[in-house]
């Protein structure tokens, strides 16, 4: 691919997916505090988080729409919505996953990376 070459809406999603469970759903303990303790974040703090977090959102959103208007993945009613569930599933994994378990962070990712886009094949 060349290097200003966009990737196709597929990839660009899998990338997506992959790079939010290893930036949020990976086990850290900064992550688990974050989202225990992020109510307690002054509102200037909390605006800085909210604008990162807003623009993630709209470029997974802006991806979907891409994906559909391409035709590589499904027509949903709302692609931001479907967003808001990526970014749900990899975000809460800070829960449940293990590092020393039967899957690495790498294979977790992808799995999930697989099922949103089997859920958005056309």
């Amino acid at each position: 691919m060349p290097k200003n070459a966009k990737p196709d809406a597929r990839g660009a999603l899998r990338s997506a997916a992959l790079e939010l469970f290893h930036r949020q759903g990976y086990p850290t303990t900064s992550v688990r505090v974050f989202y225990r303790e992020r109510r307690f974040l002054s509102p200037e703090t909390f605006e800085a988080i909210r604008e990162k977090r807003d623009r993630f959102e709209r470029l997974v959103t802006e991806t979907i729409e891409r994906g559909m208007s391409e035709g590589s993945l499904v027509a949903v009613e709302s692609p931001r919505l479907i967003a808001f569930a990526i970014m749900g599933m990899c975000a809460w994994a800070h829960e449940w996953f293990n590092p020393h378990g039967d899957f690495t962070a790498d294979a977790v990712a992808s799995m999930y990376a697989d099922l949103v886009l089997a859920g958005l094949r056309p």
